[in-house]
């Protein structure tokens, strides 16, 4: 650490000590410390090279990265965020920054790029006159205030000097821009014959297109459908001057595109209300048209959950309804809408009611609707899911689901790709009504002479606010489930988990959407009684436009099959670019009877949780014996310290446990062994918590591995 700053912008490049330290001296040079045990080394004085970054130092196209004060997060469009990229041209950026460079401010590169709020989008340069940028921390600690006093727009700095406008984020999500004197002149633009003047608004990103409305009209709330809310001002007509805009962003939405409810079936759904004060959910069943599902059962149906407690209902429970009284159930999407953003969520659909239970696999909640969505693993016809030992498929169907969580209708496109980045079939394109359901299998969708299918993705373009999707396997003997992928804006994916065994693979999906080329490198953190803890790397993978890559972790790094050695480990995809996309799934190598899946991850965490606690015991009948489990790495180059915190359905904590990890450094345990106070819990969460940003996944299973299913965290921070 260096001082005497205070809350000092954390993107700066590191410093480090050496014997000619001076604030010339080359930063990246070092020099080791030896420090024997129980003794002391000071006078380690190390002379920052770099102008320490206020915001007031801000120039033309120019961007620091701020950190929020201690103890606040700001939720945005269902995700929390612990800092913010603050641009000179008018804009808050989350995840990434801008990238100011000098290039024309438009509608599609406000929604096209990162998660962003927009006070007044367009070219200024505080780096003139009296300008000035600053941030007030109030001092209840309950919202940050970001200033643009007196900042000029860059073409005419002499003329229109006056820009005064200001943005405060609040602890719960709301929103509220001010603005004082505004004096700009429109931008030569392509796309609007007066000119571009700015964009004013919120925007999760990653959208192709959105639909402006009239800010001035009174306030909006964001948390409803996801969508983007914004205004584009063109020539002389910015009529905000003198006035505010509150986004009232406190409340949050749920989305499943995916429930299986019959005799045997379920789909279950799990929440934690991790912040402090009590949420109100309203679970809404809705069918292909988007009209309510009509039964004798409860629809809508409203719950309380405490601050601090869990949830936990099958559908038929929550809707109050046996199999066939709210017909259509199966057939059907649910969101929950609530009162409050601090909402974990994940849902699991198995079979095991009145029979055993072999089958199972689930995903976090969706929060936001996209554009452009992709499903990355395919499996589809007679003889198209691998079995590795010994050879030959078996037969698989590959369902996708959509929905459409807007009150307008969208337009959809569905396109099927081999691996080599081949349209396999002529594109489909329907309209999915407001609020409505799309659900069909490949052959359904593209026609029954489609060939069986072992690889490629399905890439879903959706116009208005975009839809969400949910894929669904089904083999012989077990359910493969997965969310749809987003367009990733992160350049390194993870999973937590690899295992390699006779009795388990672990196959990696890597996609490539974009329309370039990107190379990547696989690198594998591995641990086990031959390797210990190891590093291995892939050589370099090239996919081009629409290209797949598709293999198993011991093809890819030529690990051993011995009956005693059991490889576990992470892996990391290293891009040259952001926009891969892709998956990994578990399973069972021998007769295909449990796998797992669950998407890359392309975003780290210091806080997050796990909502829901199975570790039942029936003894005498082991396949009854539930059991979850927990995989956690640390691709960082410094050590972390971890607290996995348990808790019951009411928000009691049962137990806890502390760990350290190293740099790449792993572990994967069952709850039981890290805390031994949840067994036999059915119920209840956990919380996750890293000093540095790391990546998880948790694991549900039965004792004799009847099924498996990987469900990645909800991340709070």
């Amino acid at each position: 650490g260096i001082g005497p700053y205070e809350n000092r912008p954390v993107n700066f490049p590191r410093d480090y000590f050496d014997a000619d330290e001076s604030s010339t001296d080359d930063p990246q040079e070092f020099q080791t410390i030896m420090v024997e045990a129980g003794d002391t080394v000071d006078a380690v004085i190390i002379v920052s090279n770099e102008f320490h970054r206020e915001p007031s130092s801000l120039g033309d196209d120019d961007e620091i990265l701020y950190s929020f004060p201690e103890g606040f997060s700001f939720p945005f469009y269902g995700e929390s965020y612990r800092s913010v990229y603050l641009s000179s041209d008018g804009i808050l950026s989350f995840r990434v920054g801008d990238h100011p460079d000098g290039s024309p401010r438009s509608e599609s590169r406000f929604l096209g790029g990162p998660p962003r709020i927009a006070p007044l989008y367009t070219d200024l340069n505080p780096g003139v006159f009296s300008a000035q940028v600053r941030i007030e921390e109030a001092p209840d600690g309950d919202s940050v205030t970001f200033y643009w006093d007196q900042v000029p727009e860059y073409a005419f700095p002499a003329v229109f000097a006056g820009n005064s406008f200001r943005v405060s984020l609040f602890r719960n999500g709301d929103i509220l821009i001010s603005y004082d004197e505004v004096r700009l002149s429109p931008d030569p633009s392509e796309e609007y014959f007066e000119g571009l003047n700015a964009i004013v608004g919120i925007t999760p990103g990653g959208v192709g297109s959105g639909e402006a409305v009239d800010l001035s009209e009174g306030y909006f709330y964001s948390g409803e459908n996801g969508r983007s809310v914004y205004e584009v001002f063109t020539g002389y007509d910015f009529d905000l001057e003198n006035s505010g805009i509150s986004f009232n962003a406190s409340g949050a939405q749920l989305l499943f595109p995916f429930v299986r409810e019959t005799g045997q079936d379920f789909t279950g759904f799990a929440l934690t209300n991790f912040g402090g004060s009590p949420a109100e959910l309203e679970f809404e069943a809705r069918d292909y048209q988007g009209l309510l599902l009509q039964g004798p059962g409860i629809n809508p149906s409203g719950f309380g959950l405490e601050g601090g407690a869990q949830f936990g209902m099958l559908s038929r429970e929550i809707f109050d309804a046996a199999p066939g009284e709210l017909p259509g159930l199966s057939a059907s999407w649910v969101r929950v809408v609530s009162d409050r953003p601090e909402l974990g969520s994940f849902s699991q659909t198995g079979n095991g009611l009145g029979v055993r239970q072999t089958r199972m696999d689930g995903a976090v909640a969706l929060t936001n609707a996209s554009n452009e969505l992709f499903f990355t693993r395919l499996y589809h016809g007679e003889s198209a899911y691998p079995v590795l030992r010994g050879g030959g498929a078996v037969p698989a169907v590959t369902w996708i689901s959509l929905a459409n969580p807007a009150d307008e209708p969208v337009e959809v496109d569905i396109g099927l790709y081999s691996g080599d980045g081949i349209l396999l079939a002529p594109e489909v394109s329907f309209i999915l009504e407001p609020l409505g359901y799309y659900s069909s299998h490949l052959s359904g969708i593209f026609g029954g002479g489609l060939p069986p299918v072992n690889d490629g993705y399905l890439r879903v373009e959706a116009g208005g606010a975009g839809v969400t999707g949910f894929e669904f396997i089904e083999l012989e003997d077990t359910w493969i489930g997965l969310n749809a992928a987003e367009p990733s804006l992160n350049r390194v994916l993870y999973s937590a988990q690899l295992a390699h065994h006779e009795t388990i693979f672990t196959s990696v999906k890597v996609v490539n959407p974009s329309d370039r080329e990107i190379d990547f490198l696989l690198k594998a953190y591995l641990v086990s009684e031959v390797y210990g803890i190891s590093e291995m790397e892939s050589s370099l993978v090239s996919l081009a436009p629409n290209q797949s890559f598709q293999q198993n972790v011991g093809e890819i790094f030529g690990l051993p099959l011995e009956e005693t050695l059991i490889i576990v480990g992470s892996i990391q995809v290293v891009g040259t670019e952001p926009g891969l996309v892709g998956d990994v799934v578990f399973g069972d190598p021998v007769n295909a009877s449990y796998a797992a899946s669950l998407p890359l991850q392309d975003r780290l965490f210091t806080r997050a949780v796990q909502s829901h606690i199975s570790n039942g015991k029936y003894p005498g009948d082991p396949s009854q014996d539930a059991f979850i489990g927990l995989a956690m790495f640390n691709p960082g180059v410094l050590a972390t310290e971890i607290v996995i915190s348990a808790y019951d359905r009411s928000g009691t904590l049962i137990g806890e446990a502390a760990r350290t990890l190293g740099p790449g450094d792993r572990f994967s345990r069952t709850l039981v062994e890290l805390v031994p106070e949840t067994e036999g819990m059915s119920g209840g969460f956990v919380i996750l918590e890293s000093v540095r940003p790391v990546v998880a996944q948790q694991l549900f299973g039965n004792a004799v591995l009847d099924y498996l299913s990987a469900v990645p965290p909800t991340i709070i921070e």
